[in-house]
This record gives structure tokens, C-alpha cells and sequence, in this order.
């Protein structure tokens, strides 16, 4: 432009330069054109490269916090000595599964094979499932059968399956069973009557069985395979574990003595609950509403002091620690409206 202006006015006879004004419109108009091109326009259509891996660091940031507050919830649930708040907290675990859950589907490089294993995992539950079905014959009639899989269902849900993964092992064939399944949800089981808890004992061991297939597979996924999948495997395997510890936690609930969770599982229906078995389902239900809110409130201020912690070690950047508290303060004043 500082040469363009250097055009003299009038050539040396004195007449005017021929085309000045043109020429130095065209270069101008040339010169604006390309700054507005690769200042304006090409980042918009260039990929954010920046952005994108901020994303993935948050969203590593946020698994790194779940973990960590899920593994200390998780120490609370063994011990004994806040036994009226377990229930609640065994559901407020769940919901921290499927957070983590999702956040680890999000991640670059390990969503894609992790819903492979899923899917995998899903199916084979599936097909044991209807095993188990098969098996049963005419044991239980078609109403009782809707019944069990709108209480399977619910059973999934409460240790962290989302959507469809709370369907596995749990179909309906006909109006009815979709029926029984909306009464299910509209009305949940409160009675304590000893024919609703032993109902609500052979789903968990259903759902304990289809947690074992998962696990088996898993496991020889681990064993036999190498690299990413193998990693994953080793991961999906380990909260499967988690949510078989929370189904036997169930079942051991206030009772004298406590079933094995090592114990081979042979499921079948059982006609009445084993004997000394207390009824606790009913009981635990109450004490999982009448705690619910104080357990979040416990769960959320566990997970302020991870953040803390894991921003102290350095495992997460100060940028990072402030989004993830502004979400946790979220929660916290959702928590309080309700």
C-alpha cells in the first residue's frame, strides 16, 4: 500500500498518470480482501483444534474427579458405621456410575471401543437372560413374568444403567407386561410383605447373574487381548464388580448372617426367602428417600475435595478445577431448591 502511493499524480509532460485512481483501488481493495480472508473467514472454516482438546482434558479432568469420589463413597458403603444412610448412598452411587459412564463414552480414543465391549457385554446378558426364561417353563405365569422384568428393570437403573442397558434381561412380550411395568414405575414396591421381598430377592439374583456373565466375558477379554480393548475391558470389568458388590450389599442389608458373594450363583425362584433371611428390601427403600438428599449433599462435598486434592497433586489444571467446581456448585443449589 506504501508503494502503491508512490505513483506519481502526473507523468513527466505533465498530463495525469494514466489509471492512478484504479490502480490503487484494486490494490487497496486487494489488500483489505485477503486480511478479512484469513482473519475472518479461514478460522471459521479450519477446525478448532484448541478447543476440541480443551474439551478432552476437561472431560479427563471431570473422570479423574468421579473416580476418585465413587472409590471413596464406595470405602463408606463397606463400613458399618453409617448403616442408616447406606441405601441412599448406594443409589447415590449409581448415579455417580453413570456420570462416569458417559464422560468415559466422550472420551477421544476410548468411546467407540468401550461401546463395542458394551454392546457385547449387552448381548450376552441378553441371551442368558432368556436362558433363564426359558428355563422357567410354566413355573410362573405371564403376569408374575411382567412383574419380575418391570422389577428387573428397576434393579438395573438403581446400580447405574442408563436407557436401553436397563431393558437387558428385562422384556416385555405382551400389553400386559407393559402395563404391570407402568404400574411398576407409578407405584413402586413399598410393601414389606414377605411375597414383594421375595420377588425383589430372586431379581437381584437374576441381576447378579447376568453381572457375572458380564464379568466372566470381560475377564477373558482382558486375558486374551492386547492394547486398547484390553484396557477398557480391565475397566468395565472393574465396575461391573462394583455393581455386584452393591446387589450383595442389598441382600446383606441388616441381616444376622451374610450370603457369600464368592459363592458360585445358581439362579433359580425361589418359593420363599432362605431361612433366617430378614425382610430388609421394604425397609431400605424407606431409609434410600428419607436420606436421599443428605446423601447428595455428602457425595457433592466428597467431590469439592477431590477436586482439591487432585488440583493440589497437579493432576488437574486451576482452568480445569474451577469448571468442574462451578458444576458441582450447580448441583448444590439444585440440591437446595428441591
Amino acid at each position: 500500500l506504501s508503494i502503491i502511493f508512490t505513483i506519481p499524480l502526473a507523468l513527466a509532460d505533465g498530463s495525469p498518470f494514466p489509471n492512478r485512481d484504479l490502480i490503487i483501488f484494486l490494490t487497496a481493495g486487494t489488500i483489505l480482501l485477503t486480511l478479512i480472508v484469513a482473519n475472518v473467514f479461514l478460522p471459521l472454516l479450519a477446525a478448532d483444534d484448541t478447543k476440541a482438546n480443551d474439551e478432552q482434558a476437561t472431560n479427563a479432568a471431570l473422570i479423574a474427579v468421579l473416580e476418585a469420589t465413587l472409590e471413596l463413597i464406595r470405602v463408606v458403603l463397606k463400613t458399618d458405621e453409617h448403616a442408616e444412610y447406606v441405601p441412599a448412598l448406594r443409589s447415590v452411587a449409581a448415579r455417580y456410575r453413570s456420570r462416569l459412564f458417559r464422560a468415559r463414552l466422550e472420551q477421544e480414543g476410548c468411546g467407540d471401543v468401550m461401546r463395542e465391549l458394551i454392546g457385547e457385554v449387552f448381548e450376552l446378558q441378553q441371551k442368558r437372560a432368556d436362558e433363564i426364561e426359558a428355563s422357567r417353563g410354566d413355573a410362573i405365569s405371564a403376569r408374575e413374568a411382567a412383574s419380575y422384568s418391570a422389577m428387573l428393570r428397576g434393579i438395573r437403573e438403581s446400580v447405574g444403567y442408563v436407557d436401553k442397558a436397563t431393558k437387558v434381561g428385562a422384556s416385555f412380550k405382551n400389553l400386559r407386561g407393559w402395563l404391570t411395568m407402568l404400574w411398576q414405575t407409578a407405584f413402586p414396591m413399598r410393601s414389606e410383605s414377605e411375597k414383594s421381598e421375595r420377588a425383589y430377592y430372586n431379581m437381584c439374583l437374576f441381576a447378579l447373574e447376568l453381572e457375572r456373565v458380564a464379568i466372566d466375558y470381560l475377564d477373558a477379554v482382558v486375558l486374551q487381548e492386547d492394547g486398547r480393548r484390553s484396557e477398557i475391558a480391565q475397566v468395565l470389568a472393574n465396575e461391573h464388580r462394583s455393581i455386584s458388590e452393591s446387589l450383595w450389599g442389598r441382600i446383606n442389608y441388616g441381616q444376622e448372617f451374610a450370603h457369600d458373594p464368592n459363592m458360585d450363583l445358581e439362579y433359580k425362584i425361589y418359593d420363599e426367602l432362605p431361612e433366617g433371611m430378614r425382610q430388609t428390601f421394604g425397609e431400605q427403600f424407606k431409609k434410600a428417600r428419607h436420606h436421599s438428599d443428605e446423601a447428595d449433599a455428602v457425595a457433592l462435598g466428597i467431590e469439592l475435595e477431590e477436586i482439591k486434592r487432585l488440583r493440589a497433586q497437579g493432576t488437574i489444571t486451576k482452568q480445569q478445577a474451577h469448571e468442574l467446581r462451578e458444576s458441582v456448585y450447580l448441583m448444590q443449589m439444585t440440591l437446595i431448591a428441591e
